[in-house]
């Protein structure tokens, strides 16, 4: 999974105040275990060192990080 790929995902999944769970917009339920895009943790990571979203809440072994979307990420999807 890319970058731009990610952040069009994401902001699919964006509430009103243009953040999200990174487990709630790409994770897929099968049985117990989530599963998530190959690459999706580096895209993200290159999302936010690029300005495109910023970490918001840093999260848990449960519960992914949150993250926000820049001025500039919003422009750009």
């Amino acid at each position: 999974m890319d970058m731009m790929e990610a952040l069009k995902t994401a902001s699919a999944k964006i509430d009103a105040t243009n953040r999200f769970d990174a487990r709630q917009a790409f994770g897929k339920r099968v049985g117990k275990h989530m599963i998530f895009p190959v690459g999706l943790g580096s895209a993200l990571a290159k999302a936010v060192r690029e300005g495109y979203l910023l970490v918001v809440g840093e999260g848990s072994r449960r519960r992914g990080r949150t993250y926000e979307f820049t001025e500039k990420g919003r422009r750009a999807v």
